[in-house]
This record gives structure tokens, sequence and C-alpha cells, in this order.
């Protein structure tokens, strides 16, 4: 775990918690710890982006007190930052939005901003020739875009090419009720969705938004939850979907 880097942006600075010591060291310490690959460990697959581990170790390893740890967790966890599934010994944590954090570039590539530019314009031409090859040709744009905002507001990674093509296959009709939306107004109803969620514990679906984009739509968002949107807007803007 001492070998290689990770990756700050420096849009880290004006990140909600930064001036939070305690969150900020603990979500740094996740980031640097969480696996970069997937691996197998005592009949469990822990993932790219997870971290098994529990209260007592982060404590240690932090030199923050368990209640600390916990109070930091819960936080992190009500931005959307990452999110916990407890065991009897131990604690899998998965870093939300891993990928965008800790993008894979080639290995032949520098780390300088030409390279960086040149890497993410490779990774939306590929996304966009896989939303050629998987989407239906009668399928407008309009239709796909509301289910690429769902992928990354939920950060959901594909193993392969025929569960990424099911997906979208499962979602076209719900993303085809919100082709008459704005990305602003879908990604609004989004981020109050995922939110509401996090309180009263429920798995909401691109369905969900539909339900409820009417509602949502023009609403107000207070601190967490327009940070939140503003977090995934630049994502979106920076073409990353």
């Amino acid at each position: 775990m001492n070998e290689g880097w990770i990756k700050i942006h420096r849009k880290f600075l004006t990140w909600e918690w930064y001036d939070d010591i305690n969150t900020k060291t603990l979500f740094l310490h996740l980031l640097i710890m969480a696996n970069h690959e997937e691996k197998q460990w005592r009949g469990l697959t822990i993932k790219r982006g997870q971290r098994l581990t529990s209260l007592p170790s982060l404590a240690k390893e932090t030199s923050l007190s368990v209640q600390n740890i916990r109070t930091s967790l819960k936080r992190l966890e009500s931005t959307g930052e990452l999110t916990g599934q407890s065991t009897n010994r131990n604690r899998l944590i998965t870093i939300c939005n891993y990928e965008k954090y800790q993008m894979k570039s080639q290995a032949s590539q520098q780390a300088n901003q030409h390279s960086t530019n040149r890497q993410l314009t490779a990774n939306k031409n590929v996304k966009n020739k896989k939303k050629k090859d998987i989407a239906s040709p009668k399928a407008p744009q309009s239709h796909i875009l509301p289910i690429e905002i769902f992928r990354l507001v939920k950060n959901i990674v594909f193993e392969n090419k025929e569960q990424e093509a099911a997906f979208y296959k499962r979602n076209v009709r719900a993303g085809k009720a919100l082709a008459g939306f704005s990305k602003e107004q879908i990604l609004r109803a989004m981020v109050k969705c995922q939110l509401e969620s996090a309180e009263v514990k429920y798995d909401w679906k691109l369905e969900t938004v539909g339900k409820k984009i009417d509602e949502y739509k023009n609403k107000t968002l207070k601190s967490k939850a327009l940070t939140m949107y503003n977090h995934y807007l630049t994502l979106l803007q920076d073409g990353l979907t």
C-alpha cells in the first residue's frame, strides 16, 4: 500500500468538508487505502474503490477516536461521498465516484495537463461509441441523457458490455419519460431522490425520478443538495458521461 499515487484535483480545496479536519483526514485516508484493483479476501470480493476495515482500525490508522470516525463516516455518507456496509466484524466502505477521482490512464501517458486533456477526450469518444453500440437507433439522445445522469449519480460501474447493454435496455422507457426536461431539472430531481433515499433507506430508480420530477425540478436546493448538484453538474459539463 506504500507504492503508487492517487489523484487529487485542486477543486478539493473548495470541498464542503475541507475545513473539517477529522472528516478531511478520514476521506483522504480512505482514498489512499482503497483498492486500486479488485481482490479476493476470505471469500469476499473487494472491488476497486472499496476498503474492508473496521472502526477501531480506522481510528488507529488516522489517530482519531472511534467516535470521531463514526461521526465523520456519517457526514461523508450524508453527502454521497461514500457508502458503508457493516458485518459482524468488519465494515466494507465504498468510495462513490472513485472511478471519476482515480481515472485509469494509459501506461505511456505523462502526468501533465496536455496528456490529461487527451485522455478525457479519448474517454468521451469511447463512451459515445458505447452509446451507439448499445442504444437503439430509434432512441434519440434526449432519451439516453437521463440514463447517463442516473448512472453518474448512482455511481454505477459495469463489469462487461452485457451488463451495460442490459442497464440501458431496462431504463430506456424511463429515460424516454424524462426526455422533455432539461439536464439541470433532471439532475436536481435526482439529487433530491439521492438525499431522500439516504434518510428513509430506500433504493430509488430512474422511474422514481419520473414520478417526482414535477415536484423537485424547481425546488431550491440547500447546502448539501446544492453541493452535490454542483459537483455532478461539473462532471456532466466536463464530458464524463
